[in-house]
């Protein structure tokens, strides 16, 4: 049997979830009404990232207090490797993209670090270290939580390349011809030479 406060932080998660994945869907669906990137601090700003804040704090709950973590040397050590391994690309690209524009506030076009590999290095790393954890803690309510996310994180991209299509033009649609969405063979070539 669930616990009451697993419920309520798994739908608490889950209803934000949904919502943000509605505005992702309007703003990538309609450009002139998008929430993210939010380009200003207003109301799109403070829910978005009120949002990941909310996410952020509710998953955490459902996965400490559901964590079944087996010690099965190889799986655990799997799973911790592709945490750190997600945590290092993630934090790599916030670096190298600086916290303005991370936020969605700042207009600047990075081709270099693993922006080169990507177009979307922090969600390729933010993926492996949800799916490094979600194999280490192996729970079933924080897994149906990030089944969501994994949405988000789709969406999210789709929601911001209209913005940057329009802010950097030519420029834009010429990285995105030699560099994925994601990872893709194109970024295996790049990582290799």
């Amino acid at each position: 049997m669930i616990r009451p406060i697993v419920a309520t932080s798994l739908g608490i998660a889950l209803i934000v979830e949904t919502l943000v994945i509605v505005a992702l869907g309007v703003s990538a669906r309609w450009p002139d009404h998008r929430v993210w990137p939010p380009g200003r601090r207003d109301w799109r700003l403070w829910f978005y990232w009120g949002s990941v804040g909310v996410v952020a704090v509710s998953l955490p709950i459902v996965a400490v207090l559901t964590a079944t973590i087996r010690v099965e040397a190889a799986r655990s050590w799997i799973a911790i490797a592709t945490i750190l391994s997600g945590l290092a690309v993630a934090g790599w690209a916030a670096r190298t993209l600086r916290v303005a524009t991370s936020a969605g506030l700042a207009a600047d076009l990075h081709t270099d670090g693993p922006y080169q590999y990507s177009r979307n290095p922090q969600l390729v790393g933010f993926a492996l270290a949800l799916t490094g954890l979600a194999v280490l803690i192996d729970s079933r309510p924080f897994t149906a939580g990030l089944g969501p996310t994994v949405v988000w994180l789709w969406l999210l991209p789709r929601a911001e390349e209209p913005w940057l299509e329009t802010e950097f033009g030519d420029a834009y649609r010429t990285y995105c011809e030699s560099v994925p969405r994601f990872v893709g063979v194109r970024s295996i070539r790049r990582l290799l030479e």
